[in-house]
């Protein structure tokens, strides 16, 4: 994603051209520190020939062209860490920055937790490395029949009836009209899944925009002959809906059914849980018992009831929206995370094999990863913090004593267990 130059310059173009979303201007302030300011200014220098501008635009905007520093030192400035405008009237830093220190020193006294940290820096030079995130996928046709979609072709895939898939050279597989339906249409279905390891955005013949994590699917019509347009999930994706869009469509979960008019929201399925975190718009949620409505800031969650597999009832919360979206950004937080949790995703993003997971010690911890970071950079972690284990290629497996080296004592007694397991 993020950190594709291709992908990069994408977004660097839109915001320019003042075309961007609230969850693009967002991804853009966080990947703005991946890039030295030097790169940034050249993805500028090539992309400003195909600049393309509202007509409502003043002229003096559409010839402006702004550096790196500029676009770098106004999103930082902005209130929320994106990237609002080129353009926007003086604030009073010294009332946010007070403000930030107060919030800061509460959240140290009233809710400390044990920290995991990683710095997020490009690793050149090392070679063979295994990373987190791959643009490979694969479709399954309506017929049965599958395509591995490599991570470095670009081009037309397949088209059914009138309508092509298309990967375009910043990865982004996106389906296209490419000629008048036909009298006599069926309704026909893709479904485009990835392994661990992997992830991938994808547009769908409606207009419908998603990222799909690791180890996920996601099965949809291609021609579709109903009203009705719903989307299934099994896995996690992030969801963005057209502009254009006004008839509602659906995402089915295996224990709800989610429906949309225009909304951006996450859906997590894993570890037979439902968690739906709604960031903007409005999403109403329902199951065979009940139908809950989902305003910003609000997560939907359900959990397994120990009965037969069936999930209990849904349950609306507050969502940490940063922390929940982390896994689109340069950086994964996580907040009173349980060690086996994080395991299971280090599973599917590394595309991992983890034995004897039951012998990891059982401790929370709160901290950030660099999404990007080599599979040898989590595994030092893991060990500077008393964890021990084999490695077998991508197998890890975990040795029935765990003890904290006394020359890491400070570092790993900072992911002690709790005393009691932390209140969702």
């Amino acid at each position: 994603m993020i950190h594709h130059p291709e992908y990069m310059k994408e977004l660097l173009k839109k915001h320019i051209e003042r075309s961007t979303s609230a969850y693009e201007e967002s991804l853009l302030a966080l990947a703005l520190d991946l890039y030295e300011e030097e790169e940034l200014d050249q993805m500028i220098e090539e992309i400003s020939a195909g600049l393309q501008y509202n007509d409502d635009l003043p002229k003096a905007l559409k010839e402006w062209r702004p550096s790196a520093r500029e676009i770098i030192s106004r999103s930082r400035r902005s209130e929320k860490g994106s990237i609002r405008s080129l353009i926007s009237s003086p604030r009073s830093y010294t009332t946010y920055a007070a403000t930030a220190l107060l919030a800061f020193l509460l959240i140290l006294v009233l809710n400390y937790t044990p920290k995991l940290q990683y710095s997020c820096r490009t690793h050149a030079g090392e070679g063979n490395l295994i990373l987190a995130g791959a643009n490979t996928c694969r479709l399954i046709l309506d017929n049965g029949c599958s395509v591995m979609i490599d991570s470095n072709y670009t081009g037309e895939i397949t088209r059914q009836d009138n309508i092509a898939l298309v990967k375009s050279q910043a990865g982004i597989l996106e389906y296209k009209t490419i000629a008048a339906p036909g009298l006599h249409q069926q309704s026909i279905y893709h479904t485009i899944a990835t392994s661990r390891g992997a992830y991938q955005r994808i547009v769908l013949p409606n207009g419908v925009k998603i990222t799909l994590n690791a180890a996920s699917t996601i099965r949809f019509p291609v021609v579709f002959t109903s009203d009705e347009y719903a989307i299934e999930v099994d896995g996690e994706a992030y969801f963005e809906s057209p502009q254009h869009v006004n008839a509602p469509w659906q995402v089915i979960t295996h224990s709800a059914r989610i429906e949309v008019v225009k909304a951006s929201f996450n859906v997590n399925t894993y570890d037979n849980r439902m968690a739906s975190t709604l960031s903007s718009g409005e999403l109403i949620i329902f199951n065979p018992y009940e139908s809950l409505r989902l305003q910003p800031g609000q997560q939907a969650f359900a959990d397994d009831a120990g009965q037969e597999g069936l999930l209990g009832a849904i349950k609306i919360r507050s969502a940490n929206i940063r922390e929940t979206l982390s896994w689109l950004g340069p950086e994964r937080i996580f907040t009173h995370v349980a060690m086996r949790d994080f395991l299971l995703e280090m599973e599917r993003r590394y595309d991992l094999d983890i034995m004897n997971m039951e012998r990891a010690p059982h401790q929370y911890f709160s901290g950030t990863l660099c999404n990007g970071a080599p599979l040898s950079e989590l595994l030092k972690l893991l060990r500077a913090n008393g964890l021990h284990f084999v490695q077998q290629g991508n197998t890890l497996i975990f040795s029935r004593q765990q003890q904290y080296p006394s020359h890491e004592q400070r570092l790993a007694s900072s992911l002690m267990p709790r005393s009691h397991e932390p209140t969702p």
